[in-house]
């Protein structure tokens, strides 16, 4: 069932599965605010976030000069309180915070709504590779923090990024239907709106800034990844 106004969607994955893409297509509505990985606001861990930036490019930014004072706890209420939005949609990865977000909505009587997205393990381990890390160092990132995420017995639902890539348009009516964002053609042409967004994967929030981009679908992996691939106990299987 979905919750037509005000509510909170959580856009979860592990790294490098495509969060902070869904999160701004699902904010590319007038009634809806995407905020990125906001919990590195309230809980930071990295220099920047002590002195972020805002994806609006002004600084300060009169969203944030607002949003940043609130507690951490009243913070996706008061997001939700701003002229016109309905959905908050908050793409923070950490786990203790979307329990933590899905109690304090609860307590708040604000429905959420918890996407989770996922990659498969040869996409998943080549946007790690081709940033320098081993061809395995996917694996325990994967299954941690899916597991973790199971444990939680939050209710979601799943979305594929292959399937998302492949037909933005179609998955993007699904997965509004769940949130109750209303869709429209285009949604998924995030870079056409001026968000107000924080943290999240840098490459994804520099098209934002661009004003351009595109969907890309499936990689074409390069030989020397492949032959280590298939070296992998999932490219033999083991990991179905």
């Amino acid at each position: 069932m979905s919750d037509k106004h005000n509510n909170l969607i959580m856009v979860c994955g592990a790294s490098r599965s495509g969060t902070t893409m869904l999160d701004l297509m699902l904010g590319n509505s007038d009634r809806a605010f995407s905020c990125g990985e906001i919990y590195a606001l309230f809980r930071p861990y990295r220099t920047h976030h002590f002195d972020p930036d805002c994806s609006c490019g002004t600084k300060p930014c009169p969203v944030w000069s607002k949003l940043a004072a609130v507690n951490e706890k009243r913070f996706h209420a008061a997001a939700l309180a701003q002229a016109g939005i309905e959905h908050v949609i908050d793409s923070s990865k950490d786990l203790n915070w979307v329990l933590d977000s899905n109690r304090w909505a609860n307590q708040q009587s604000i429905p959420v709504k918890n996407v989770l997205l996922w990659k498969r393990p040869i996409d998943l381990a080549y946007s790690h590779w081709k940033r320098g890390r081993p061809i395995d160092y996917y694996r325990r990132d994967f299954l941690n923090y899916y597991e973790r995420f199971l444990d939680l017995q939050l209710p979601f639902v799943a979305v594929s990024f292959d399937e998302l890539v492949d037909a933005p348009g179609s998955m993007l009516k699904k997965i509004c239907v769940y949130t109750g964002i209303e869709w429209h053609e285009g949604i998924e042409e995030f870079w056409r709106k001026q968000h107000h967004h924080l943290f999240g994967s840098a490459g994804t929030g520099n098209q934002v800034n661009t004003g351009k981009s595109r969907i890309r679908a499936k990689e074409n992996f390069p030989a020397d990844f492949l032959r280590k691939w298939q070296e992998t106990d999932a490219a033999n299987d083991h990991d179905k």
